[in-house]
């Protein structure tokens, strides 16, 4: 006969197997603690070496660069100038202030420029007094404070203040830098240049090209190591090096589709995906048709189709009415001028282009840039409210 089991004896054994697991639990748990300490360094130190490796492979093909300020440019913001914008609005001591400033220009700093979009923050803020211009396709021109003196591009003396970043392409020195800057501007003189291993040199204009937002520069005497561009966008999730203009560190960082900062993206094998600008992102497969144009012809020759396009930006209201464009990369028509090619093509104001034979538009200057490239027969995607309908555009570049 089975005599019962004892309820202390019972909750004893009970005891002993809770304590048997959860030693047996923290043993696995130590293990797996003791084991971590073997493998994350090593980790670590891969990321950390590949990282160094491709900060030196691209390091002698980035040129650090005095620009002046370009001439569009300060039209826009003279037009903005709070003193004839907001007039007797202005705070008093504000106004005077800026009538100081203005009428002593040599005793404060004059102006560099940034390019971004109005409805995107950067998680890096420009520093100093801002003045902004909002363009017409919803971008926005910040007007920043400088650390260089008076209006000429040259540094003064013994001194260099870089205030943008370009590529180093060639053996023959062809510099390309994310920024329209008209030869004027340059008034025949040489702007100052920083290579990689530091070395202070000068870069002369050579061409430029606005709807690309891209100038092409050349140093007065060849130097460095050409950049390898990439022949493909960084894919999401993906680890990119970012380097920005002087003073701005430069920083490791996971790829979204996008930085909304301004300077060059780096893959890790050293190649350059292309430049950030603020949201707007130039892969270096796409400007390359371009900068070639540039050098060869000293201009650009594309197609004109005859529309006026605007860029369709993540927080557009369209997004969130039109289920068909959703999160879809595009450029919206504004305007289809009569008897332009997009008019006896069939193109219309409010269509959304998707995508040029076989690359996505995502925004105004890829779209200029894609253009450029393109000659003859060429599909475009567009939608038309919730239909995606193609239509073939013979292109014929001038």
């Amino acid at each position: 006969m089975n005599q019962p089991v004892e309820p202390d004896n019972f909750t004893s054994r009970r005891l002993r197997m809770v304590l048997g697991l959860v030693l047996l639990t923290l043993g696995g748990a130590w293990l797996i603690a003791d084991a971590a300490p073997s493998t994350q360094p090593v980790s670590l130190e891969r990321l950390s070496q590949e990282t160094r490796d491709a900060y030196q492979k691209v390091r002698g093909g980035i040129v650090c660069l005095q620009l002046p300020t370009p001439r569009w440019l300060m039209q826009l913001a003279e037009q903005q100038n709070p003193l004839h914008k907001w007039n007797s609005r202005l705070h008093p001591d504000v106004r005077r202030r800026l009538e100081e400033e203005q009428a002593h220009p040599n005793q404060h700093p004059h102006f560099a420029t940034v390019i971004m979009p109005s409805t995107i923050p950067a998680t890096t803020q420009p520093v100093g007094r801002t003045w902004r211009v909002v363009l017409p396709d919803g971008g926005q021109v910040v007007v920043v404070e400088s650390a260089d003196h008076g209006d000429s591009p040259r540094a003064a003396e013994g001194r260099f203040a870089a205030n943008n970043i370009g590529l180093l392409l060639d053996g023959e020195g062809h510099i390309l830098v994310p920024l329209y800057i008209e030869k004027e501007a340059f008034a025949e003189h040489s702007a100052p240049a920083m290579l990689g291993d530091g070395t202070l040199t000068a870069a002369h204009f050579v061409s430029s090209d606005r709807p690309t937002n891209l100038t092409l520069m050349q140093l007065d005497r060849p130097a460095g190591h050409a950049v390898r561009l990439s022949m493909q966008k960084p894919e999401e999730g993906s680890l990119v090096l970012m380097l920005a203009p002087e003073g701005i560190p430069a920083r490791l960082t996971v790829w979204t589709g996008g930085i909304r900062d301004y300077g060059v993206v780096v893959a890790l094998d050293g190649n350059v995906a292309g430049f950030s600008r603020f949201g707007q992102f130039m892969d270096g497969a796409t400007c390359r048709p371009v900068v070639d144009q540039m050098i060869q012809y000293g201009r650009v020759n594309r197609a004109v189709l005859g529309v006026l396009v605007s860029t369709v930006r993540p927080d557009d209201p369209a997004r969130r009415w039109n289920d068909a464009l959703g999160i879809r990369p595009a450029i919206r028509i504004e305007q289809v001028n009569d008897g332009s090619v997009a008019d006896a093509a069939g193109l219309r104001k409010g269509d959304y282009i998707l995508s040029l034979g076989d690359q996505t538009i995502s925004d105004t200057p890829t779209f200029a840039a894609v253009m450029a490239a393109r000659e003859g027969k060429t599909d475009f995607q567009i939608l038309r409210g919730d239909e995606t309908i193609k239509i073939t555009i013979d292109l014929k570049p001038r």
